[in-house]
């Protein structure tokens, strides 16, 4: 609580509104981009700065694995097996277009029958 009143008297709330709807902004970008790659779906209308989603007929942690390889972090979770982007922040506002085309090139990747070599390692149960 104390670092939200730190950040809000730093940047007021004009500036503090700012960078949330910014985020979000981002937040809907990330989630119409994923939505878009055919196999791909968020499992639900994210209402925060978190999005989860899936792989139909699809290795989902095949892709998560790749991600990782190209300088991603993203957490997986099971039941379903699940990509879990963690809270998304001012960081992510410049760089969403970049991991986006790189999620399309990595489900390229996966779907030409790249497999996960760690195929049950788990990140993040919800």
């Amino acid at each position: 609580m104390e670092a939200a009143r730190a950040v809000i008297r730093h940047l007021g709330v004009a500036g503090y509104t700012d960078v949330v709807a910014s985020n979000m902004g981002t937040r809907d970008a990330l989630w119409s981009g994923i939505n878009e790659v055919l196999e791909l779906s968020v499992r639900s209308d994210p209402e925060g700065p978190i999005i989860s989603y899936t792989g139909e007929g699809l290795d989902i942690f095949a892709v998560a694995e790749a991600l990782t390889e190209r300088g991603w972090f993203v957490a997986r979770g099971n039941e379903p097996r699940l990509i879990h982007l963690r809270i998304l922040t001012a960081v992510h506002v410049p760089i969403f277009e970049t991991f986006l085309d790189d999620l399309r090139a990595v489900v390229a990747e996966v779907r030409a029958r790249r497999t996960a070599k760690d195929s049950d390692t788990v990140t993040y149960w919800g």
